[in-house]
């Protein structure tokens, strides 16, 4: 990819990344956790959900879908649950287990983890616009092809084409709160 096609990419996704954050901004927190009831009922009739063993989510932004109520059902069903803190300064993602704070290895069983994905924007391909770090693609690319990928996001944060360069993941599922 020549580098004039990279800046042409990289502008296209902070003009799309303020687009969606002025919208996010609007969305008032009774929006937002009535909405995130309708992405809950979806992963929990998600067949690749349903199957797994360990479920790696993510602890929302304020202007992200609200799964936590998911975590303690999920490991009273016997799954394990991982949340990534991040290291603030090497912006290295990490998972461990839900409630014990034990690291997580994504390599045992790989055919049974789902990866749950926040992201500004995706589109119905699996295209994601993440906040502009790279951590998640960096992590993601270190999974085997195996574990499942599924974007979390408002229908308002689905696009037509997501811009995309090599550096970027796509995930294998979007959800999104229109059932």
């Amino acid at each position: 990819m020549l580098e004039t096609q990279r800046t042409a990419i990289a502008n296209e996704k902070d003009s799309l990344r303020t687009q969606i954050k002025l919208g996010l901004k609007k969305m008032t927190n009774q929006q937002r956790l009535f909405w995130s009831t309708d992405v809950i009922t979806q992963l929990r009739n998600n067949p690749s959900i349903m199957t797994a063993n360990l479920i790696a989510a993510f602890n929302p932004m304020r202007s992200e879908v609200n799964i936590p109520p998911l975590f303690e059902e999920w490991a009273t069903q016997g799954k394990k649950v991982a949340l990534p803190p991040i290291n603030v300064n090497t912006d290295i993602l990490n998972f461990s287990e839900f409630k014990t704070n034990l690291p997580i290895s994504f390599t045992t069983d790989s055919n049974k983890i789902v990866i749950l994905v926040p992201g500004l924007a995706f589109d119905v391909h699996g295209g994601r616009l993440g906040r502009g770090k790279g951590c998640y693609d960096r992590f993601l690319k270190t999974l085997p092809s195996t574990v499942y990928k599924i974007g979390i996001c408002f229908a308002s944060q689905l696009v037509e084409k997501m811009p995309m360069t090599t550096d970027d993941v796509f995930v294998d599922e979007v959800i999104t709160n229109q059932i």
